[in-house]
C-alpha cells in the first residue's frame, strides 16, 4: 500500500464530514423530454419519476427533501432502481419512507446489490406494508393510463443476481411502452445480445419487437461520485465501462460488439439541472438513463457529481423527430 493513501482516506473523511456539516450535498433535479416516434397519443405527457441508490446510512440529502422533490415533479409513477439500504439495520425505515411515496404514486422497486435474499425482503414487506409499492423481481406490471398500456419490468440485480429477461418480458407484447428496471448498467448487455441469465443462458425472441424494452432505468454507479471534466468518472463500482457512469444513452448495435453511445452526457444534464433547463432527446431503441443516484458509496464526498431525482416526460415526436 503506498505510504499516502491512508493519509488520502482521513483527509477525504475529513472533508466529506466538513461538506455534510455544511450540507453542501445539494440535490440536483433533472427534467428529460423523450420525444418517442409513435408513442400512443393517451402517453403523450406522461412523467416517470427516478430515483436511486438511496443508501440510507450514506444519505447527505434529506428524505424530506427527496419527497418534496419528487412530489414537484408531478409524476405518473415512480422508479426506484435499487439499494435503499446499505446496511440490513437500515431496512425498516427505508421501507416506511418508501411507503410514504406509494400513499401517492405508483411505485416500482427492483432490487440491488444491498438489498437481501427474497425471503428477507418479504418478512420485512410483512411488517411495513406499502400497498402503492411494488417489486418487481423478474416480472412487469401493466399501468393503465388513458387506453394505453405501459409496462415496468424489474430486472433482478445484474451483477449480484439472475435476471432473466424472457421470463420478466413475457407478456408485454401489448404493451405501448416498455419501461425497464435494472440496478445496474451492466444489464444493458441483455438487450444488446438478447439474452436472460437464469437457468442457464437462454435467447430471448428479441427479433419481436414487442420483447424489446423501449428504455431501460439504471442506478449503481453514484455517476462516480467524484468527476473531472475531460474525462470518465473516477470509480463506478461496477462492472460497467465507467463512460456509462451516468447520463442518457441509446444501444449502438452498428459493430460486432454492440456498445452505447452517449445522446446527453454527464456535464450536459448536470449544466441543465444547475440552471433549472429541460433537456429533450429523440428515442432510438434501446435506450438507457444511468442515475447519479442518491446516496455515498465508500466515501461521503461528492465533487461535480451531486445526488439526483430525475423526470423523464415521454412526448410524442413531431414528424421532424423522425429524421
Amino acid at each position: 500500500m503506498p505510504y499516502w493513501l491512508p493519509l488520502l482516506i482521513v483527509l477525504t473523511g475529513v472533508a466529506g464530514a466538513i461538506l455534510w456539516r455544511l450540507k453542501v450535498q445539494r440535490l440536483a433535479i433533472t427534467h428529460i423530454d423523450l420525444r418517442v416516434p409513435g408513442l400512443a397519443q393517451e402517453l403523450d405527457g406522461f412523467t416517470i419519476a427516478h430515483i436511486s441508490d438511496l443508501h440510507l446510512q450514506m444519505l447527505r440529502v434529506r428524505l424530506a427533501d427527496i419527497e418534496s422533490a419528487v412530489v414537484a415533479g408531478e409524476p405518473d409513477i415512480v422508479c426506484m432502481t435499487g439499494d435503499l439500504i446499505a446496511r440490513p439495520a437500515d431496512l425498516d425505515p427505508a421501507l416506511r419512507w418508501l411507503a410514504r411515496l406509494g400513499e401517492r404514486y405508483p411505485v416500482f422497486v427492483v432490487r440491488g446489490n444491498n438489498e437481501p435474499e427474497l425471503e428477507e425482503l418479504q418478512e420485512a414487506l410483512r411488517r411495513t406494508p406499502a400497498p402503492g409499492v411494488r417489486w418487481l423481481t423478474n416480472e412487469h406490471a401493466v399501468v393503465q393510463h388513458g387506453g394505453a398500456r405501459l409496462a415496468v419490468i424489474g430486472f433482478d440485480d445484474p451483477e449480484k443476481r439472475r435476471p432473466d429477461l424472457l421470463v420478466a418480458t413475457a407478456g408485454v407484447e401489448s404493451a405501448s411502452f416498455r419501461l425497464g428496471l435494472a440496478h445496474s448498467p451492466v444489464a444493458w448487455p441483455m438487450l444488446a445480445a438478447g439474452y436472460g441469465f437464469g437457468k442457464g443462458i437462454r435467447a430471448a425472441p428479441l427479433h419481436n419487437r414487442g420483447r424489446r424494452v423501449d428504455l431501460l432505468l439504471v442506478g449503481h454507479t453514484h455517476g462516480g461520485q467524484v468527476r473531472f471534466r475531460g474525462r470518465d468518472a473516477l470509480m463506478v463500482h461496477s462492472a460497467a465501462a465507467k463512460a456509462l457512469a451516468s447520463g442518457l444513452f441509446r444501444l449502438d448495435a452498428t459493430g460486432p460488439i454492440p456498445g452505447m453511445l452517449p445522446v446527453l452526457d454527464h456535464w450536459t444534464i448536470l449544466s441543465a439541472s444547475k440552471n433549472g433547463e429541460k433537456l429533450a432527446a429523440t428515442w432510438s431503441s434501446p435506450m438507457m438513463l444511468v442515475s447519479r443516484g442518491l446516496g455515498n458509496a465508500t466515501i461521503p464526498l461528492r465533487i461535480n457529481c451531486p445526488p439526483e431525482v430525475a423526470f423523464v416526460r415521454l412526448r410524442r415526436a413531431k414528424e421532424v423527430d423522425k429524421h
